[in-house]
């Protein structure tokens, strides 16, 4: 049985984000705070996004674009038996 990759990605077209943000995303928690919002999340939606996708053994990360924005991309293994036939089983 081989393994393929599905990539999924989003991206942000907001105002953009510092280097120095960049490295806390995914930290439990972290809320970007911007001058007069309110925080209405818990910071835990990234994190948790990271558990989820390396438990099956996918990557997760986040790039900058060179013009507003960051894309956000992840990948998840599907699993392709010998036949082409696609499961869901690991081993």
């Amino acid at each position: 049985m081989s393994s393929k990759f599905v990539l999924v990605q989003v991206k942000d077209t907001s105002r953009g984000i510092t280097p120095e943000e960049m490295e806390k995303l995914f930290d439990p928690y972290y809320q970007k705070l911007t001058m007069g919002q309110e925080q209405d999340n818990s910071g835990i939606g990234l994190a948790l996004s990271k558990i989820i996708i390396e438990l099956h053994q996918g990557k997760i990360w986040v790039e900058k674009r060179s013009w507003e924005g960051i894309n956000f991309s992840f990948t998840i293994p599907i699993f392709v038996k010998g036949n082409g036939d696609i499961s869901g089983e690991t081993g």
